[in-house]
């Protein structure tokens, strides 16, 4: 049995997409352990010509994961400068501390909504991946995949990329 010849090595794409998904997580929330891993699995994805959902979904959260780096990168270095002019000098008036350190309730506040917004989107990308499919999250403009000829799988009836050795949504063996 020849397994580089089938798509996906028989694994339906809504795993390997929601495997993406997490790996994108994962980054996001900081474990670059995972760093290593996930350049196995793109490697592994993009030189055996996965299906194009598995690929659009690996796309969409390394995107994610990397705007939601840069606004953490952002946050942090605002947070930093208000730090320091709150206490870079005792001349400095109560009042004018108070101040930054309302600034600073606001940047902690802000952090915490655009957080909870990123974990959102990687929910989005989650629930999506898991039913097949490709979230289109137009606010990033980091939608879509380009359109391909399709089949209807004979076993559930889903679209399957002309081609594919398998179903992404039920893994039945496609003729």
């Amino acid at each position: 049995m020849n397994y580089l010849s089938k798509k996906n090595f028989g694994i339906p794409a809504m795993i390997l997409a929601s495997i993406s998904v997490l790996l994108g997580y994962g980054l996001y929330a900081g474990n670059f352990a995972l760093l290593w891993v996930t350049l196995a699995f793109a490697g592994i994805v993009y030189l055996f010509d996965f299906d194009e959902v598995v690929k659009a979904s690996f796309r969409q959260s390394m995107l994610v994961a990397f705007y939601g780096w840069v606004v953490k990168l952002l946050v942090s270095i605002l947070n930093t400068v208000l730090h320091w002019f709150s206490g870079a000098s005792t001349s400095n008036t109560e009042a004018i501390r108070t101040i930054y350190k309302v600034f600073a309730k606001i940047v902690e506040v802000i952090s915490d909504g655009v957080g909870f917004l990123f974990v959102l989107l990687f929910i989005v990308l989650l629930l999506a991946a898991i039913q097949g499919k490709v979230a289109k999250i137009s606010l990033l403009n980091i939608s879509g995949t380009a359109k391909k000829e399709t089949a209807a799988c004979p076993k559930c009836g889903e679209q399957v990329e002309k081609g594919a050795a398998f179903c992404p949504k039920c893994g039945n063996k496609m003729e």
